[in-house]
């Protein structure tokens, strides 16, 4: 469970600075930023059910990859960089964890 928990740990701070960056976007930014936005905070929802509902085998390389986006989305420079990253999350979400 200790690997959950850092995943857990990492996804929320992951989407944390997701969200300062979105607030600082200027508008137009912030429009094209929202839908992928919504659609993380909803998977990693559904990823917490999961958890709590079953076991979910965490690998350390799902840690790394988590950690590996982190670092690319505060390294990202602009707006299409960041919906695909967050698209990665979401996959990454969905699919691996």
């Amino acid at each position: 469970m200790a690997k959950e928990a850092q995943i857990l740990e990492e996804i929320s701070q992951t989407i944390a600075d997701l969200q300062i960056k979105y607030r600082r976007a200027r508008l137009n930014e912030r429009m094209q930023l929202k839908p992928a936005l919504d659609e993380l905070i909803k998977e990693y929802e559904n990823y917490q059910h999961s958890v709590l509902k079953r076991h979910n085998c965490v690998s350390g390389e799902n840690l790394e990859e988590m950690r590996a986006i982190r670092k690319e989305i505060e390294n990202a420079a602009d707006t299409q960089k960041l919906i695909a990253l967050i698209a990665r999350t979401v996959t990454a979400v969905i699919k691996k964890f």
